[in-house]
């Protein structure tokens, strides 16, 4: 009797320790990175810490415009990509991403993100404007690259409006603000930099919440 419990126990052992494994393993991608790490309120962060702080984006003084859509915002990225001809899933062929500091705002909050120029911030948007290599602004952006266009080639773009929902893994300390503005209700704002292993900025809702966006990303 004693053996055949022992036996049992060693088979339940070998089926639960290989999901014990993998329910705890980590995932160091940047949508791993950002996707579990912690999540706080503005008024939660403390200075210091690498947090995950997540609002809606009010744009700064200076705002990019997206190369394809002309859209303005405060960060877009293009993506380039095409079919891998030695296997399954997709090649990214080229990418192009511009940004300048914009705010987060979460209630009477605030967040102030300030985009590294060296290393750039890692930037995964919801790919919501896709186009076709014959446009203008397409031929011009593989020129840029040194691209031939291709068939089979998909060209996608994201752009971080004003209002959008973000979310931004960085580090930061409490900051005051001496330039009084007219939408905020707390003079102090969270001052948010990259931290050493890159600041990672998204809009992609399943790193954020429970109700994904549907489509493409870039």
């Amino acid at each position: 009797m004693g053996l055949t419990a022992l036996y049992a126990g060693l088979a339940l052992f070998g089926l639960i320790a290989p999901l014990v494994w993998w329910g705890t393993r980590r995932d160091d991608s940047p949508r791993g990175r950002i996707k579990y790490a912690r999540t706080v309120t503005i008024a939660q962060a403390r200075p210091g810490e690498v947090v995950k702080l997540v609002g809606r984006v009010r744009l700064g003084r200076k705002t990019v415009t997206g190369p394809l859509s002309g859209r303005v915002g405060a960060c877009y990225r293009v993506a380039v990509t095409e079919r891998n001809p030695e296997g399954g899933g997709t090649l990214l062929v080229l990418e192009e991403q511009e940004g300048e500091d914009f705010f987060l705002l979460e209630g009477s909050s605030r967040a102030r993100v300030q985009l590294p120029q060296q290393p750039p911030p890692i930037v995964t948007l919801h790919g919501d404007f896709e186009t076709t290599l014959d446009q203008p602004e397409v031929q011009a952006l593989m020129a840029r690259h040194g691209v031939e266009p291709r068939a089979g080639m998909v060209v996608r773009e994201g752009v971080i409006e004003e209002g959008m929902t973000v979310g931004v893994l960085g580090i930061g300390r409490w900051a005051m603000d001496n330039e009084p503005t007219g939408y905020r209700d707390d003079p102090r704002f969270f001052d948010v930099t990259a931290p050493e292993e890159g600041m990672i900025v998204t809009n992609e809702a399943p790193l954020l919440g429970p109700k994904p966006l549907a489509g493409p990303t870039v």
